[in-house]
């Protein structure tokens, strides 16, 4: 970019924007990203650990779950 005049540095198009960045983001190691995150003191691995993504259940409502998973398979005809 250095040796571009200013009146070169306006015929920069924005499809071209797009190719120069998927081509500099294709050239970064998947190590750099992972290195990143590591550094930000945090997981994106266990990022959402803590959210709740079930209802908590009552006790009573567990052993009807267990106990209807408990049936006797039927024969099946197929």
């Amino acid at each position: 970019m250095e040796s571009v005049t200013d009146e070169e540095i306006f015929k920069i198009y924005v499809l071209d924007a797009i190719h120069y960045v998927s081509i500099a983001w294709d050239e970064i190691k998947p190590e750099v990203i992972k290195n990143c995150f590591n550094k930000a003191y945090f997981g994106y691995t266990s990022i959402d650990d803590q959210l709740i993504t079930n209802e908590a259940l009552e006790l009573k409502e567990i052993i009807n779950q267990a106990t209807v998973n408990d049936k006797p398979d039927e024969p099946n005809d197929d």
